[in-house]
């Protein structure tokens, strides 16, 4: 058998969402027919429970809006915000960085924050004084909105990603199993889908375990 693979997402349409409305919204902040960085918006914050593709999805972003606006892959920066780590030296460090010449055409620095309610409430204060320029895109993930400054928020479009439903899900999961050759019954994956609770990791690698499963068999 030829090795299973698990592809990184490279196009939106390889994220799967549990709101269409957000989706759509992100759709068009990509390709530009919403205007963005615009509006005193400059931020794009991805919200929801653990799993579903927050991070995978910010990794995303900075490529298709360079590929949307010029065809090339974009110069970004990707941060995993540490909870008790400090984070005011990262966006002293952030700030030094994007005063010079982006790398980007477009003029653009990306900025990707993981996990950004782990920066205490004094460096969010910070952050919010940050997302003032209008040439740095924020691209944040987050488990808990509720932790995040209000300010931040006001300055980001809100895309939601929490858990999507078992039929969301299927497309996905029958590209797995045709590495194995197979080809089930949407009936026999969707009770398996949905007691992942909407993890992409979980869902995945349980296609995987029945796909070498039915396989071998």
């Amino acid at each position: 058998m030829e090795k299973i693979e698990l592809n990184e997402p490279r196009v939106l349409n390889d994220i799967v969402f549990s709101d269409e409305k957000s989706k759509s919204k992100l759709e068009n902040i990509i390709s530009g027919r919403y205007p963005f960085p615009a509006f005193n918006k400059v931020g794009i914050l991805i919200y929801g429970v653990w799993g579903t593709g927050k991070t995978a999805l910010a990794r995303l972003i900075p490529d298709l809006m360079e590929k949307a606006k010029i065809g090339e892959d974009a110069n970004w920066e990707f941060n995993y915000c540490k909870k008790g780590g400090n984070g005011s030296l990262l966006l002293d460090k952030l700030e030094a960085k994007t005063q010079t010449v982006s790398f980007n055409r477009t003029g653009f620095h990306y900025i990707v924050l993981d996990e950004v309610d782990n920066l205490t409430d004094g460096t969010q204060l910070h952050l919010k004084a940050l997302m003032n320029r209008k040439d740095v895109i924020w691209i944040m993930t987050t488990n808990y909105i509720g932790n995040i400054d209000k300010g931040v928020i006001n300055r980001s479009h809100l895309i939601e990603m929490n858990a999507a439903s078992a039929g969301d899900w299927l497309p996905a999961c029958h590209k797995v199993l045709k590495q194995f050759g197979l080809r089930l019954p949407d009936a026999a994956l969707e009770p398996v889908i949905s007691s992942c609770d909407g993890s992409a990791r979980d869902i995945l690698n349980a296609m995987i375990e029945i796909g070498v499963e039915k396989s071998s068999s």
